[in-house]
């Protein structure tokens, strides 16, 4: 079966079954157990395992559980201001304080929509491009203390930090 398997921080492996209707599963080292995670996506883990940050793109629920999958936060962000594809198009990278969404493309976007979102259990915040040429995102990765995002502008390659 074709599989994509990657170690998470923590003691994991993550598996992601590459076909929607399989989902996702996280075996958990220490424990020696498995968990079916369905729809929901492993976005985040902290560096002892003791949290987990998981993006259900049927509910657009993010979900901030412990170990054992006791959830101890719960956050239905409002993308609403943001396009329509930034779901199916766009990047997820979960935080401990909250769940960052970043387009694809950003095209001529409204300044006042962004390229990215930030909704935490506090707030939310808008990023905008105010460049003029258009930006493409490549990846986003979570890093102590910010995220990594690899772009492209008109063909040049970049990495920014977002705090």
């Amino acid at each position: 079966m074709e599989r994509s398997i990657s170690y998470r921080s923590g003691g994991f492996v993550y598996i992601d079954f590459n076909y929607k209707s399989l989902g996702y599963s996280l075996l958990d080292v220490e424990a020696r157990e498995a968990t079916h995670l369905g729809s929901r996506e492993l976005l985040w883990s902290s560096p002892d395992g003791e949290s987990l940050g998981l993006w259900d793109p049927e509910r657009r629920e993010y979900q901030v559980q412990d170990r054992s999958g006791e959830v101890e936060r719960t956050m239905r962000p409002d993308l609403e201001p943001m396009s329509g594809d930034i779901l199916a198009d766009g990047h997820q990278v979960g935080l401990e304080d909250g769940i960052l969404h970043l387009e694809e493309n950003v095209l001529d976007a409204p300044v006042d929509s962004g390229f990215a979102r930030f909704d935490g259990f506090d707030g939310s915040s808008v990023l905008t491009w105010d460049g003029e040429d258009s930006m493409s995102i490549n990846s986003a990765r979570s890093v102590p203390g910010a995220v990594a995002v690899s772009y492209s502008v008109d063909g040049d390659r970049g990495v920014m930090g977002l705090q």
